[in-house]
């Protein structure tokens, strides 16, 4: 009785400080609070263009739950709403997950557990599979220079549960958490579900003097600035979805100074899903082992590090993601573990578990011999990259110079040039989509999903409603080139007929 006591009270607590706390919380800048535009609702677009079937029910109407209430009212997503505009022969390039299946010896290996006997098809431990949690501390170990055991390491639902469970763990309400801008669309509300308020800490994009390329780079005194004694995380992803950056060495160095002073109360969030996806590794710094490892080391002490098998080995639905961190940080995920899910699929952790080890041994496809199986990732991704920016340059976007800067993820973040807007105004149908009250990359997007056939993601979701009323937003598309490279070339060849005027391109 004392325990349920006890519990009940908390429970009471946490709703009246939600219904006191939680709505007034809004994405703010230092200049300022500021209210972020909903990730779903494109900036300036009427809703009016979005169909959304409502159901008449004669039930009583109940409002929602003050949790719920935190995302605002149930609108579609961008990634809804492009969705919806696909048809069966549309080429995808704005899809966030590869259309390919995962390696063979990850399927060989799903195979053997599914038949390994009735034990694995039943629930395993909370925080993890052993067998699984055994190959990550050996890994970890070695990719972080620290002796990783069981207690720092959670096993979770995909890399999205690792972050949710993390920011729960460590968010009180008004804390504020900085994200890099542009951003995963993602943060935001997981941000606000903890109580926590999202603090976007914009990169600047300008010329490196190092590479004599425009890119996305770290302001130390934007960074500092956004410091504040609110300030309870940073969440720090490379290589950085939407933009593909990869930040170097001295970015992190940077990152580490400024956040060393503040350690006993700021924690790093590293969001590390694209670690292993590393094209073009930045030219001005050195080689890490393993080839892109994110890793700042002077902060492991404070930081938590997420990742997960799906971007890796291009199994998403495994949904198996991790947590990797110091025993202090991980002991209130554990405690929360069982009461969020029993456990992640055993299934797709014992297999993992068998895979992992496979995935540094030598590798072979089609008759060719890798060094490993990442070896072949990088190259393969590197093919798609490259076919991908044909297709983009064809279409008279600005793509950067991978030989020059460096990349990584599977997107690439398409600079829109004057040229382009005004080949699609000047096409059939073109004008009509830049006279909606659209912002340019949403009515870009809608057209070349529409009228070619390609599809691909406004920029906007991506950035802070400040930024948005700027115009930065109006000037990128967010393009994957996750798909089949024959599909990439379609794409190409799809752009290059309809806006690029190459008549043999429209013959083929």
């Amino acid at each position: 009785m004392k325990t349920f006591t006890i519990v009940h009270a908390a429970l009471v607590q946490f709703i009246i400080i939600q219904l006191l706390v939680v709505p007034t919380l809004s994405l703010v800048s230092r200049t300022g609070p500021k209210t972020g535009p909903t990730p779903s609702k494109p900036p300036q677009t009427p809703t009016s263009t979005v169909s959304d079937s409502s159901v008449s029910d004669s039930s009583v109407s109940l409002p929602p739950s003050p949790i719920v209430s935190i995302l605002g009212p149930p609108t579609p997503t961008v990634w809804s709403h492009f969705a919806s505009l696909q048809t069966p022969q549309t080429i995808n390039l704005g899809q966030g997950y590869p259309s390919t299946s995962p390696p063979q010896f990850c399927l060989d290996s799903l195979q053997e557990t599914v038949k390994s006997g009735s034990r694995i098809h039943q629930y395993t431990k909370s925080d993890g599979h052993p067998p699984l949690v055994e190959q990550l501390c050996k890994r970890y170990s070695k990719h972080m220079g620290e002796e990783i055991t069981e207690e720092n390491v959670a096993v979770t639902v995909g890399a999205s549960q690792a972050l949710y469970l993390s920011l729960q763990t460590l968010i009180s309400p008004g804390d504020e958490v900085l994200i890099f801008e542009p951003y995963f669309d993602l943060y935001i509300n997981q941000i606000k579900l903890a109580g926590g308020i999202p603090v976007p800490v914009p990169l600047d994009y300008a010329v490196n003097p190092l590479s004599g390329q425009k890119e996305w780079l770290l302001n130390p005194t934007t960074l500092s600035n956004s410091i504040t004694p609110k300030t309870r995380c940073l969440i720090f992803n490379s290589p950085h979805n939407p933009t593909g950056k990869v930040f170097t060495t001295s970015e992190m160095s940077t990152i580490s100074s400024l956040l060393l002073p503040h350690s006993s109360r700021i924690t790093l969030l590293s969001d590390e899903v694209y670690k292993y996806i590393i094209h073009s590794p930045p030219p001005s710094s050195p080689p890490t082992s393993p080839p892109g490892h994110t890793m700042i080391s002077s902060l492991y002490p404070n930081t938590l590090t997420i990742s997960s098998s799906g971007k890796t080995f291009s199994a998403t639905g495994w949904q198996v993601g991790w947590i990797i961190g110091p025993k202090p940080l991980l002991k209130p995920i554990k405690q929360m573990l069982p009461y969020v899910q029993f456990c992640a699929c055993s299934i797709t952790q014992d297999a993992l578990a068998k895979a992992l080890p496979l995935s540094d041994s030598t590798y072979t496809l089609n008759g060719i011999v890798y060094k490993d199986y990442y070896e072949y990732l990088k190259l393969s991704y590197v093919k798609r990259r490259d076919a991908l920016i044909e297709a983009l340059e064809g279409a008279g976007f600005g793509v950067p110079d991978y030989e020059k800067v460096g990349g990584g993820g599977f997107f690439i973040f398409a600079e829109v040039t004057e040229d382009i807007i005004k080949r699609v105004k000047e096409s059939t149908n073109g004008k009509e989509y830049f006279e909606m009250g659209r912002t340019k990359d949403w009515a870009l997007c809608e057209y070349f999903i529409k009228e070619v056939g390609v599809g691909m993601i406004p920029s906007s979701p991506f950035f802070s409603e400040e930024r948005v009323k700027e115009g930065i937003s109006e000037k990128f598309v967010r393009v994957a080139f996750c798909g089949e490279v024959e599909d990439i070339e379609e794409a190409g060849r799809r752009i290059r007929c309809k806006e690029g005027g190459d008549v043999e391109a429209c013959e083929i």
